[in-house]
């Protein structure tokens, strides 16, 4: 991973240079994957199943947010951290939600490692990745090993143990989340923990690209965008040959970046249409094929968004893992039915921009593990409506990062 020296840095910064070491790491995972070896075949029903899920959680969010921008990648990673403490329906309702029914846990950990590998090992481009899970010092006696252990072979993840009432882990754990994504995402808890809370499961992704062709900034101007509030914005200019095809009215146009596997598809179209994972790829496809001289004003963009993951996957049939004394997490903890141990909370933040040179983004997962009880201690184509991308490894058919734009510099 690029850049690995920055999180180990980070990690013997705060353990080492506090008042007191706020956590202890239990591990000597550095929390990534750190097999150098190139994955050079995915599994396609991992990669339908993330393309999938970016599917569902975008149709679901379009409706009631002015700008969505996730990332499939980020939720599979987390939840599948956090499955591998699940049991009997929990688990069957997790991995159906994510789109991994009738696989055993080993192929799903394994399918889930091949993932992040894939998207770890990037050409001329960055994507940077982290896992990590924080316990309470109360709860540690608790976990077994073997959850650990399966976390720290298939996600590489930084197992770390601390007092949760120190105001000073929260900082930690922002910090933790700051550095990996470049401090585009600088916190993961915006509040004091609650006292109930015993766990936290978190994955960041950093990913920065350039692209192919830049565009000249000198060609950026102001130009009006009807979207939820006609106003002018930021819009730059180019003329590229690249991939490009209209389908039932739609313009869908390929911007390749530096890196030869990596894309962002835009998708103009007026009807505001659900799309499936199969019309997607069929669409990249199709433009890969047909190259067009295409003179392109696209808005430059950059958006933060937060979601309130509980309430989303939910609605996906996940719902047993969220209620107390239902959730069955016996393979995460010692007691954990007697306890209620459940998921409080799932909230994914994100960071885009869209500029001249290129695209950055970052996303931050986060599951956060309570007990009920406090027994355990505290052609010419204008973008200039609403739009969709997507951040495509097109070697693989593996969707990174989705977004419907309607509002691009709120």
């Amino acid at each position: 991973m690029k850049k690995s020296f920055l999180i180990l840095f980070t990690v013997i910064m705060i353990a080492g240079c506090s008042t007191k070491a706020v956590f202890i790491p239990l591990s000597d995972s550095p929390g990534y994957l750190t097999d150098k070896d190139k994955v050079t075949q995915l599994s396609p029903d991992v990669a339908n199943a993330n393309n999938q899920l970016a599917i569902d959680m975008i149709n679901i969010l379009k409706k009631t947010e002015d700008n969505v921008f996730i990332s499939p990648s980020s939720m599979m990673i987390a939840l599948g951290m956090t499955l591998n403490g699940a049991s009997n329906n929990t688990l069957k309702e997790m991995v159906d939600t994510l789109h991994m029914a009738d696989v055993s846990l080993e192929e799903f950990n394994d399918g889930l490692r091949a993932m992040q590998l894939v998207l770890l090992n990037r050409q001329e481009s960055t994507l940077n990745m982290t896992n990590s899970i924080w316990i309470r010092d109360t709860f540690e006696e608790r976990v077994l090993p073997s959850f650990i252990q399966r976390n720290k072979q298939y996600y590489g993840a930084m197992v770390a143990v601390g007092d949760f009432n120190d105001p000073q882990l929260t900082k930690d754990i922002n910090t933790w989340v700051s550095d990996a994504t470049n401090k585009r995402i600088p916190t993961a808890i915006d509040e004091p923990i609650d006292p109930n809370t015993v766990m936290f499961l978190i994955n960041t992704l950093y990913f920065k690209a350039d692209w192919k062709t830049e565009f000249d900034k000198a060609e950026t101007r102001k130009q009006m965008f009807y979207g939820l509030a006609n106003k002018e914005v930021d819009m730059m200019s180019a003329l590229l040959t690249t991939g490009y095809t209209q389908v039932d009215g739609k313009q869908v146009v390929l911007l390749p970046y530096k890196d030869p596997e990596l894309t962002m598809m835009v998708i103009m179209d007026d009807e505001d249409g659900n799309y499936t994972v199969e019309e997607l790829i069929q669409w990249a496809q199709q433009a890969q094929e047909n190259p067009k001289s295409v003179l392109l004003n696209l808005p430059k963009v950059q958006i933060e968004t937060k979601v309130d993951g509980k309430k989303l996957l939910q609605q996906l049939g996940m719902v047993d893992a969220f209620e107390p004394y239902i959730a069955d997490f016996t393979e995460m903890a010692q007691d954990a039915l007697l306890t209620g141990l459940h998921i409080a909370a799932v909230t994914q933040k994100t960071f885009l921009a869209i500029g001249e040179k290129g695209t950055e983004a970052a996303a931050m997962t986060k599951v956060e593990m309570r007990d009920e009880s406090a027994q355990m201690g505290d052609v010419e184509m204008v973008v200039d409506r609403p739009f969709t991308i997507v951040i495509l490894d097109t070697q693989h058919s593996l969707i990174s990062f989705m977004g419907y734009i309607q509002n691009p510099q709120p």
